[in-house]
């Protein structure tokens, strides 16, 4: 099949310069064809001249508008029928289930919470982030095998325009392939069954984050507790980057001076909310992880200990401070709800 529509494609391709295209023709055949790079691709463009890469150049853009609508509308169709219909209705029922298997645990006392983490609420994330979350890499596996090849072929086909563009010297060259991997998951987004309004507040983070310059990893880990947030019907939070300074320096506290608790010996911030007060802004509950490997947000234990759990779960006004000390320095998270009950 995709030898076919490959071939098809590349014979719309023959200009009245065949003699001197037929070799790039047949170069980037042999290349998609066997998943090879496309340096014998490139040794055949070096050969011909500015006039005949700006002939092809031009000849297959004409051919790519149409394969790629093609191959868009045919993907989208795939992407619907997992998420429309009959499917969507097994999707949310199982939705429903996970939400309450989550819920459950979270209602047990902290000894028995932790033992579940691993067994029941981690797995019951990850799936819910499949359904509700849906990235376009892990749809491509459950594909027919027909758009398993017409993807190869656009997507190699991709690749080559890109460099087609670059030896015919075109003015602002694109990232094809990037292009059409950003349009496969706008499709795929469409069918992200989350509350709207809480993923406008994470993107509107994301802005805030910006402006405040945040560390990414700190913006990354509010944007991952926020999702979870959703996944299993709690609002999200907005960022107070006043409470993330305040988190931030508790950190710093520890890490410099050596203690590790919510309460802090230093004068003027020994609560959370004398830190926050001093940050000018207000703050509540904490939890706090030591000695991480890894920079990495530990953002699983937003949902484990009984002062979170009790705290920022519930949809009522929440100031919310978490730290993160870990070895190579501290990180910290603060978001601030603005969500009333």
């Amino acid at each position: 099949m995709i030898r076919a529509t490959l071939l098809l494609f590349l014979v719309s391709l023959v200009s009245l310069r065949a003699n001197s295209t037929d070799e790039v023709i047949l170069s980037v055949q042999r290349c998609i064809e066997q998943g090879e790079s496309f340096g014998e691709v490139e040794d055949t463009l070096e050969d011909l001249s500015i006039a005949d890469l700006k002939s092809l150049s031009a000849t297959f853009e004409k051919a790519w508008l149409g394969l790629e609508k093609d191959y868009l509308q045919s993907y989208s169709n795939f992407v619907s029928s997992r998420f429309k219909g009959p499917a969507r209705t097994e999707n949310m029922k199982r939705v429903r289930e996970l939400r309450k298997n989550f819920h459950a645990v979270r209602q047990l006392g902290e000894g028995p919470m932790k033992a579940k983490l691993k067994e029941v609420s981690m797995p019951a994330m990850k799936e819910l982030r499949a359904i509700l979350m849906p990235e376009s890499k892990d749809l491509l596996p459950e594909a027919p095998d027909e758009l398993k090849e017409k993807h190869r072929l656009v997507h190699g086909l991709a690749e080559f325009r890109d460099l087609l563009q670059e030896y015919a010297v075109s003015v602002g060259a694109d990232d094809t392939p990037g292009t059409l991997k950003a349009a496969e998951q706008a499709i795929v987004a469409k069918y992200q069954d989350l509350d709207r309004k809480g993923l406008r507040i994470i993107e509107d983070n994301d802005k805030i984050a910006a402006k405040a310059d945040l560390p990414e990893a700190e913006r990354r880990g509010i944007r991952e507790l926020n999702e979870m947030r959703l996944l299993i019907e709690q609002n999200a939070l907005e960022i107070d980057p006043k409470l993330c300074d305040a988190a931030r320096g508790h950190s710093q506290d520890m890490a410099e001076k050596g203690f590790f608790a919510h309460d802090s010996p230093v004068p003027g911030k020994k609560t959370p909310s004398d830190r926050a007060r001093a940050a000018g802004t207000t703050g509540g509950g904490k939890t706090s992880t030591w000695a991480r490997p890894s920079p990495k947000p530990r953002t699983r234990a937003g949902f484990s200990p009984p002062v979170t759990t009790r705290t920022c779960s519930r949809p009522a006004t929440v100031e919310w401070a978490w730290v993160s000390s870990t070895v190579t320095g501290p990180k910290c998270l603060a978001v601030k709800s603005t969500l009333k009950a």
